[in-house]
């Protein structure tokens, strides 16, 4: 004959308390690692996720592009350098009518939607991409008279370094326009960036950070909603 043991239920009670525990510890190291893959994708788009990451960008940066188009005050006179240029969109759409554009990046997927989108500027001489370091811009001191870094600023290295390259080659009374940061006061807003471990910083902080790379700034401002991005207009003086 056969016996049957019975589990005692505290037995049953602790494998099931075991298995929801290990459960959601793998789902915690898996929401770990995807944060650590979506920063690093943020700063540089790379391998096949690279390549969603490039295409969606541009839907989250498209916030910054209307404004930063408008306190530029591009004109057709102007040249204009976008730092961390992304797949080119802003150059693009907001920029068509510059005389001369140019952008830089640090990924080569992202060099490559930029240069596929711009091929036509590209083939007439009135647009360049390039790839490169912003804290190592490849132009000649006095070269733009407009600048622009969105959605980028917070993840570079050392924006203090690439900040003073734009500078340099902004020529005097040159225009830049920088997102940097979030409005600190927003509680909620600070709470979210902290739990992905994204960079943050103060308004002061971010004032001394431009100020110190040698320009003046002509005005803080905050984007509405659920994120409000610090925007700064900054000019060189002449």
């Amino acid at each position: 004959s056969t016996r049957r043991v019975g589990v005692p239920r505290w037995l049953t009670a602790i494998s099931i308390a075991t298995a929801g525990i290990v459960a959601g510890a793998v789902v915690m190291v898996r929401m770990i690692d995807y944060k650590v893959w979506l920063r690093s994708q943020l700063t540089v788009p790379h391998g096949r996720g690279g390549r969603i990451a490039a295409r969606a960008m541009p839907m989250f940066h498209r916030v910054f592009y209307g404004p930063a188009a408008e306190r530029l005050d591009l004109g057709h006179d102007d040249t204009l350098l976008d730092v961390a240029c992304g797949s080119g969109v802003f150059l693009d759409r907001f920029a068509s009518d510059v005389h001369r554009v140019a952008g830089i990046d640090l990924s080569d997927i992202q060099i490559d939607l930029a240069r596929r989108r711009l091929q036509r500027r590209i083939a007439d001489g009135s647009a360049e991409i390039v790839r490169g370091d912003a804290t190592h811009l490849p132009w000649e001191n006095d070269t733009f008279t407009a600048a622009a870094c969105v959605g980028s600023l917070d993840y570079f290295a050392s924006p203090d370094a690439a900040l003073r390259e734009i500078h340099r080659v902004l020529q005097p009374g040159g225009r830049v326009f920088l997102t940097y940061g979030m409005d600190d006061d927003n509680e909620k807003a600070v709470a979210q960036v902290a739990s992905w471990g994204l960079p943050q910083s103060t308004e002061d902080e971010a004032r001394t950070l431009v100020e110190d790379a040698g320009f003046t700034i002509d005005e803080i401002t905050y984007l509405s909603g659920d994120y409000p991005a610090r925007y700064l207009h900054a000019t060189k003086p002449a």
